[in-house]
């Protein structure tokens, strides 16, 4: 988006949105909406304004969520309102979360940027997999495990961000049938397939195909959906070689075809890498 366009953006919600919110820059644009860099009362804040016609229900149910989640590697919600912003029919939510400094992992699948030690990407596998354990004990799956998708924190945390895919077990379905919500590259086999009876075992295999994008800047599967679930990816450290063995098993156990067959348990299998 150029900058005469988020400029103009910027504006229009400057002129409508409460006190307590500021905006003082541009983050980036999805289909959900605009996110800026701000605050609200006062403190470091992504403002998130939603696109009215991604959906009230979505946006409800991902602001109900993390509203009363309580993980340190989910994203926090400040507060959630809606505006009226003029020629736009309907209200515009606007979402106001904590701010994470270190940007996300898309960063580090440039040819320039810094290799992740192993160190740190086994707290990643760890991290990450707590987070989405914790989502499969609420009965949900994120459906959106990607680098763009993972933050991190001040503090070094990595965060996990958007759940606008989430699907929830004991809620109504709000995805067309035949449809496969997540993104291109990084839905599991099953999910690719427009299963809806999905598990946590889906996550787990975007977490291995993250994992593996983040060590090696090389994705498992050339970002191909097609190739998902009809191949088997390179060991990973057939590719970066001062990887050991153990990490290089387990995130190819992640990425197994078969959910069933899939590591169970992946935030213990980390942790116990880390102590070894």
């Amino acid at each position: 988006m150029n900058s005469l366009a988020v400029n103009l953006i910027i504006e229009r919600l400057q002129a409508c949105i409460p006190e307590t919110y500021s905006i003082e820059g541009y983050i980036k644009s999805g289909g959900q909406g605009h996110v800026f860099r701000g605050t609200f009362k006062e403190q470091p804040a992504a403002i998130k304004a939603f696109n009215p016609s991604y959906g009230t229900e979505r946006i409800q149910r991902e602001i109900d969520f993390l509203s009363g989640a309580n993980h340190p590697n989910l994203v926090r919600v400040f507060n959630a309102e809606t505006i009226d912003v003029p020629d736009i029919d309907l209200p515009v939510p606007i979402v106001a979360y904590e701010f994470l400094h270190g940007g996300d992992l898309t960063s580090h699948l440039q040819p320039d940027s810094p290799i992740i030690p192993e160190e740190q990407l086994l707290q990643l596998g760890n991290e990450m997999g707590s987070a989405i354990e914790y989502l499969w004990s609420h009965r949900k799956v994120h459906r959106d495990i990607k680098p763009g998708n993972i933050l991190i924190s001040q503090d070094e945390r990595f965060v996990l961000v958007d759940f606008g895919f989430t699907k929830h077990l004991d809620l109504s379905t709000i995805t067309l049938p035949g449809q496969a919500p997540g993104t291109l590259g990084y839905k599991s086999p099953e999910q690719g397939r427009g299963r809806s009876s999905l598990t946590i075992k889906s996550d787990i295999f975007s977490l291995g195909i993250t994992i593996y994008e983040v060590a090696t800047k090389v994705h498992p599967f050339s970002r191909n959906q097609e190739l998902i679930g009809r191949m088997v990816p390179n060991p990973l450290n057939s590719i970066r070689q001062n990887l050991s063995e153990p990490l290089s098993t387990l995130v190819s156990d992640m990425l197994r075809t078969v959910p069933a067959q899939r590591v169970r348990d992946i935030s213990a299998q980390f942790e116990y890498l880390i102590g070894g």
